[in-house]
């Protein structure tokens, strides 16, 4: 079991080295509805307490963060209006966040919010992790989390988001028989 964990964690570390070719990612932002100054930050996931990696602020009604990553890493892309907020005295409730989870590559990416208010939200494209994760999750409604990753997994065995769900079943725990690991291990394969 060890053996095959060290291999798995052998291939996701090739797996993101295959990425870092490229000089850096961009992500150009669309958010009209957010006024000058709301704060963006694009925080890494993986790190405990998050770690931001790049940080701006929204001007015109559009934004951009730039900065390179090592191998393509689940982040999350996060908006508020605390110092606009705090500049005006304005009361607590009219706090507001957005939180968009991403695959980030060192691609040119974009941001485009959705809605208004407390339900906006962000659709983030561009790279090949961004669209197989947006696949991910766009069936997160019609399958149990569990049975949904393991679908993942061996429809798309080349996807870093494989590699990273495998990982996490088996970072977890979720008491993997070893035939399981086993099939992890075949069912992931290095991106060409």
């Amino acid at each position: 079991l060890m053996k095959k964990m060290l291999c798995l964690g052998l291939l996701l570390a090739a797996t993101g080295m295959s990425f870092a070719q490229h000089t850096g990612f961009t992500i150009k932002g669309n958010a009209p509805g957010l006024p000058d100054g709301t704060s963006v930050s694009l925080l890494l996931i993986e790190k405990a307490p998050s770690e931001s990696i790049a940080q701006t602020t929204v001007k015109g009604g559009t934004f951009e963060l730039q900065g390179e990553l090592t191998h393509s890493q689940l982040c999350q892309l996060v908006t508020n209006n605390l110092d606009i907020v705090s500049k005006h005295h304005w009361p607590n409730d009219s706090i507001h966040w957005t939180y968009t989870e991403a695959f980030v590559d060192n691609v040119p990416m974009q941001a485009e919010l959705l809605g208004s208010g407390r339900k906006a939200n962000f659709r983030i494209s561009g790279g090949e992790a961004q669209r197989d994760y947006t696949i991910f999750k766009s069936q997160q409604n019609n399958h149990s989390h569990e049975s949904l990753v393991w679908k993942f997994i061996q429809t798309h065995p080349t996807s870093i988001v494989s590699a990273y769900l495998a990982n996490q079943l088996l970072e977890r725990g979720y008491n993997l028989s070893p035939e399981q690991v086993n099939l992890l291990a075949e069912t992931i394969r290095d991106t060409p």
